[in-house]
């Protein structure tokens, strides 16, 4: 749906979208959620990623589970079924190679 940071922005603001939802499949192919509101969504989010337990996930051990995914933009759809608008965001690229600071 889109191929920019500001396109997100720009429609997220015309149609009053408050949450932004990210989506996972786990490995036994049961969905998980993060949602953040639209003023914590920021580009590097596109490029760093955010950090998560990969554990809770099935993905790995919880000492080796300190993972980070990055959203694709171009999966991006409006949720029909809430009852506020929410922008989705599929097709999350797992890191598994988190660098600390």
């Amino acid at each position: 749906m889109f191929k920019e940071y500001s396109e997100i922005i720009k429609f997220c603001n015309k149609k009053d979208v408050k949450i932004i939802d990210f989506k996972i499949i786990d490995l036994e192919g049961r969905w998980h959620r993060l949602s953040i509101p639209l003023q914590k969504l920021d580009e590097t989010i596109f490029s760093e990623g955010i950090g998560f337990d990969g554990s809770s996930y099935g993905f790995l051990t919880v000492e080796k589970s300190d993972m980070v995914f990055i959203p694709d933009m171009s999966t991006a759809f409006m949720d029909p079924l809430m009852k506020y608008a929410r922008l989705i965001l599929l097709q999350i690229y797992i890191n598994l190679k988190v660098k600390r600071k």
